[in-house]
């Protein structure tokens, strides 16, 4: 009888999303043309893999060094437009991710800058998941590496993503998915908070999961606190306190 098939490490699915997220995705298909003999170049963005550029990636909200070198060996430095930056907000089950992310979202895009924003947990609907993948995490990272590089093409400079990570090659496989480098801030509150949003949210058709979601929540915030080193802001108070507190965190002006 054969073994049971080996799950995989951490490190193996990190390369497994890398080989998903192939350098130059959202480059576009051609950026040179000839003209009477002459090759002329036109400016374009080129997005690679951060987990492929290793040491030359330059870490700061949405920037991969991919572009910066691209960009030199062009001759184009200083005459593009900045490539979208992707920022992440996470924390506990019923801590308010959502809300404030489309907060987040919504003051950026009223202070000029085109923003999109996306609950990444819309990317997981499949019943049962698939075997092997009992969160749906490679799931949820394949739609994401397929339909970013769509925001993008839109016009969108800035990407929100609001998301559970647990540790810090949660967001490395984020960051493979989405082309580059992720800014992210994590939301804290008091035990007591996280319930009454939870009870709050969990009535009706939703009372069944409610159960379920005050274990996880205690739980999850336990395992981020010693898995996660990110910028945290408190998310007891008012969504436009949070809201203007993540911002800030992110370096997302509001002038």
């Amino acid at each position: 009888m054969g073994s049971a098939a080996k799950p995989l490490s951490r490190s193996e699915r990190s390369a497994e999303s890398a080989r998903r997220c192939p350098p130059g995705r959202r480059t576009p298909a051609s950026s040179v043309d000839v003209v009477s003999g002459q090759a002329r170049i036109t400016p374009t963005r080129i997005a690679v893999n951060p987990l492929i550029a290793g040491s030359e990636r330059i870490t700061g909200l949405g920037r991969a060094v991919s572009t910066v070198v691209a960009d030199q060996a062009l001759g184009l430095v200083g005459s593009q437009t900045p490539p979208m930056r992707v920022a992440l907000v996470t924390g506990t089950v019923g801590v308010g991710k959502s809300t404030v992310g489309f907060a987040v979202a919504e003051s950026a895009a009223a202070h000029g800058v085109s923003t999109a924003f996306l609950d990444v947990d819309a990317l997981s609907r499949l019943w049962p998941p698939p075997a092997g993948d009992p969160f749906r995490t490679e799931l949820i990272l394949t739609n994401l590496s397929s339909i970013v590089g769509n925001y993008e093409a839109a016009g969108a400079e800035l990407l929100v993503l609001a998301w559970v990570i647990t540790e810090s090659g949660d967001l490395a496989d984020l960051e493979a998915a989405v082309g580059s480098s992720v800014g992210a801030v994590r939301l804290v509150a008091p035990g007591a908070v996280v319930e009454t949003r939870l009870r709050m949210r969990h009535q009706g058709t939703e009372a069944d999961g409610l159960a379920w979601h005050l274990r996880r929540g205690p739980e999850l915030a336990s395992i981020q606190d010693h898995g996660l080193d990110l910028a945290t802001v408190d998310a007891s108070g008012a969504v436009a306190e949070i809201t203007a507190a993540v911002l800030d965190r992110l370096g997302i002006s509001r002038t």
